[in-house]
């Protein structure tokens, strides 16, 4: 019996072999036919492209849908599946392919403050003018999908985000609103999931280590892990606001990938993006982003035994 596969095609299920077009490839056509030609010459049945928030939105409210469009009949008259990558306000842990209006204005668009007050090139998740412009965007890219493969007989999936975290000085936001929310008492929905959760999961660990206490602050019920904690717990929670925005407008399935853990890359903010849904934050992304479908690691191992 096969697997179950989270892909589906005309009813049926559908395992993806693909290729990934460079980053910023998606900004235009011509710089696409090097994918075609790769796909053709791997015979591969799937790509995967990224659409950048600063491409899709370049002036705040005016939309440019045309390349999204673009790609995706030239997939179809490949007899290609699409996976679109939502470069949105994380991309490999840095902001880098959010549009300059955003960048630009700091005051309604907060960045990521250190511990010793220096903001970083990193958007805040604790920053609600941020998600709501960025959910916008994202519900927009949606409809262009729902209205260009309405059958959902080309896009395979939406990525949301990229690689997101911090990786930068800092292992969580330092900024007043997120300082406040991690003095605060961890909120009650957090402590009956760790109840519930399997003892292997590394926040749970954490927890117990501290006492497993059912009331306390953020480093109270974490200890040292209490930084990350509130940082995973903001990310899933601000990803699946927007995964499930764009669900609502065309079911398609919606995942994140992330960078990898625990092979000698363990320093969170320098080793991989801190507050991403690495192994030891699973417990909060899978707890606070259920409209997410998967999380994908990136495997770069080039061993078998890595892999």
């Amino acid at each position: 019996m096969l697997p179950k596969s989270v892909f589906s095609c005309g009813g049926k299920p559908f395992f993806p072999i693909g290729a990934q077009a460079h980053n910023s490839s998606g900004y235009s056509m011509e710089e696409l036919e090097n994918l075609w030609k790769a796909c053709r010459l791997m015979g591969v049945n799937s790509c995967a492209i990224a659409v950048s928030w600063e491409r899709f939105e370049p002036e705040e409210g005016a939309f440019d849908p045309a390349i999204v469009k673009q790609i995706i009949a030239a997939c179809r008259e490949r007899d290609l599946k699409l996976i679109l990558l939502w470069f949105g306000t994380w991309k490999n842990g840095h902001m880098k392919y959010v549009p300059q209006w955003v960048k630009k204005d700091t005051a309604r668009f907060r960045r990521v403050v250190t511990h010793d007050g220096y903001e970083i090139g990193n958007l805040s998740s604790f920053c609600r003018a941020t998600l709501e412009a960025d959910k916008r965007a994202f519900c927009r890219l949606m409809e262009t999908v729902r209205d260009c493969d309405p059958e959902k007989q080309t896009v395979l999936a939406v990525q949301v985000q990229n690689e997101l975290g911090i990786v930068g000085r800092a292992v969580r936001d330092c900024g007043p609103e997120a300082q406040r929310a991690f003095e605060a008492p961890v909120p009650a929905e957090v402590v009956e999931k760790m109840k519930a959760a399997a003892i292997r999961e590394d926040a749970v660990l954490a927890w117990k280590e501290c006492g497993a206490k059912e009331s306390g602050s953020w480093r109270e019920l974490f200890g040292r892990y209490g930084d990350e904690a509130l940082q995973a717990y903001s990310m899933a929670l601000y990803v699946d606001e927007i995964a499930a925005a764009g669900k609502a407008i065309h079911p398609i399935p919606a995942y994140t990938n992330v960078w990898l853990d625990k092979q000698g890359m363990d320093i969170p903010g320098t080793g991989y993006p801190s507050g991403g849904a690495v192994s030891k934050n699973l417990f909060f992304w899978r707890a606070f982003a259920p409209h997410l479908d998967m999380i994908c690691p990136d495997m770069y191992q080039q061993s078998r035994r890595d892999y």
